[in-house]
């Protein structure tokens, strides 16, 4: 017998729209630890420029020139600015306007399938200790699941008190990837191929976390980027279930014919 399950699922969105503001207080992922800034120098801000307003999403540092976030958070921003350097926002040492959006031509604004954005500096970020970019999965990693892997997620959202974004802190969380067909449970008639999950019982990426860094530290100690913040689950980041993240090895071939970014074969 087949059982089908019908659920409506509010998807919670980054705060795009979101007024920033500043409050030395803030936190942000829930239950999360403070980054060394060596430790996180590609996951940078993204300050987004409406006529009245200014909203903020995360990004991440694939190369001096480009910055990979989500499209949701991008697609209707006039203009837009990002922020490098720095685990503590009041000590950002580069701001770089962003010449050129690229969003993915197939997101899906209700689905937000291919919620994946290309962002083109207006000059190349200084490379230091605490800036440099990202590596990308291989080419050899496209249809890796990275079930049960233990990555971090990074961003400066919301940590469940209803503050303001973003946090003054960049805040990490380590999190276990599942498997798309248990996040489906959740998610149902929403998580692809395109998608990757994690779930924690210590902490999740909330609101304003969105377009950052999902990445695994490997063998080698060199960190390679496996998603970027997507949605959470409508009842709010403390109910604990799973995170969904756009899946990058998915877009490898889009992200190496859009920017500069050559892709490793193996």
């Amino acid at each position: 017998m087949v059982y089908v399950f019908f659920f409506i699922i509010t998807i919670v969105l980054s705060s795009s729209n979101a007024i920033v503001t500043r409050d030395d207080n803030l936190q942000d992922i829930i239950n999360g630890y403070q980054p060394n800034p060596e430790d996180a120098g590609f996951t940078v801000g993204v300050m987004l420029h409406f006529e009245k307003e200014t909203g903020w999403c995360g990004g991440v540092l694939i190369s001096d020139r480009y910055v990979l976030s989500s499209a949701h958070c991008l697609r209707k921003a006039p203009s837009s600015t990002v922020l490098l350097g720095a685990t503590n926002i009041n000590s950002v040492t580069e701001v770089i306007p962003v010449v050129q959006t690229l969003v993915h031509p197939k997101f899906g604004s209700l689905s937000y399938k291919n919620d994946i954005a290309l962002l083109r500096l207006s000059r190349a970020a200084k490379i230091t200790e605490n800036v440099y970019p990202i590596r990308l999965p291989t080419k050899a990693q496209k249809k890796t699941s990275f079930k049960s892997k233990k990555p971090v997620a990074a961003g400066w959202g919301r940590d469940g008190k209803n503050q303001v974004i973003p946090g003054q802190y960049l805040m990490g969380v380590n999190v276990t990837v599942i498997s798309n067909f248990d996040c489906w449970f959740n998610f149902p008639a929403y998580i692809t191929d395109t998608n990757i999950c994690t779930s924690s019982s210590k902490g999740t990426p909330c609101e304003g976390d969105d377009g950052g860094p999902l990445y695994l530290i490997e063998a080698d100690g060199e960190k390679t980027l496996i998603g970027i913040v997507s949605y959470q689950f409508s009842l709010g980041c403390t109910s604990l279930w799973p995170a969904v993240y756009t899946r990058v090895s998915y877009y490898l071939d889009w992200i190496e014919q859009n920017s500069d970014v050559p892709i490793r074969e193996t």
